[in-house]
């Protein structure tokens, strides 16, 4: 496989751009068409850092706080985070936002708990009728899970290489 950055050293730096690159190389693989439909132009990653429970019983207390940048060590066992990707639809040109949380697990495997597009761009004229809409709907809820699913692929394989160097 290809990568769209080959030369990016992921021990140091923060990991946005290279797993950009795995996850659009993931998008490419499973586009029989070669279309491409989504294509992930920006994308970054925040650690997930709980706070102390001391404040807990407080209404307005933060409990959690996001990190950035997330380096190649800070892929490890037990850690929470959340990634903003901006997905391009390639066939129209049509731009959507989504977040994707996520968990590594204590078996170093990677857990979807969120993927959804909070944003996007729809033309008119794909919300005239009702069946159009619901196909809007039907087609944005698509995009999020084949996004979060080559984002899930992308992660689990840094961390693969991750183990081998």
């Amino acid at each position: 496989m290809v990568s769209e950055y080959p030369n990016q050293d992921t021990t140091k730096g923060n990991l946005n751009e290279y797993v950009r690159g795995l996850v659009n190389e993931t998008l490419r693989a499973v586009q029989h068409d070669g279309s491409l439909t989504p294509h992930v132009v920006d994308l970054d990653i925040g650690l997930i850092v709980y706070h102390d429970d001391i404040f807990a019983d407080s209404p307005g207390a933060v409990l959690e706080d996001l990190v950035y940048p997330v380096y190649r060590e800070d892929l490890s066992v037990n850690a929470s985070l959340l990634a903003e990707l901006h997905v391009k639809e390639t066939k129209r040109g049509l731009m959507s936002k989504m977040f994707v949380r996520f968990q590594i697990n204590d078996r170093a495997e990677v857990e979807i708990i969120n993927g959804e597009i909070y944003e996007t761009e729809i033309l008119v004229s794909d919300t005239l009728t009702v069946n159009s809409r619901r196909e809007c709907e039907r087609l944005l809820e698509e995009r999020a899970e084949l996004v979060s699913a080559a984002f899930k692929t992308a992660v689990m394989q840094l961390m693969t290489e991750k183990r081998v160097t």
